[in-house]
């Protein structure tokens, strides 16, 4: 057994990719968003902030990005888990820096 691990990791020029489609979506939806893309350890590797999106959604986009790739799962799943637990909700929100713990605007995400 290896006592080296190798992670696969976007190239920075696919994660300007991945910006730029999510660009691309949210102009049809008349909202204004900032869009995070991170490493596997929650590296910022690409972003953006659309214009006139408000200046708070630079944080909520890094730390959006930076709870999906700490937990490997959505902030909408971390939401899903801890809604029931009245410990959790309370207290992970509040406990650990960077958590968000809710999803994108309906207007945003891909019809399921």
């Amino acid at each position: 057994m290896s006592a080296v691990r190798t992670v696969p990791a976007l190239t920075n020029q696919a994660a300007r990719a991945i910006v730029e489609a999510a660009i691309a979506a949210a102009e049809v939806t008349d909202q204004r968003f900032s869009i995070a893309v991170v490493d596997a350890a929650g590296h910022l590797n690409a972003f953006a902030r659309m214009d006139g999106a408000p200046h708070i959604t630079i944080q909520v986009a890094t730390d959006k990005a930076y709870t999906a790739a700490g937990f490997g799962m959505t902030t909408q799943a971390w939401h899903d888990f801890i809604k029931d637990d009245a410990p959790l909700a309370t207290g992970v929100p509040a406990q650990i820096d960077r958590i968000v713990t809710f999803d994108m605007p309906r207007i945003f995400r891909t019809p399921e």
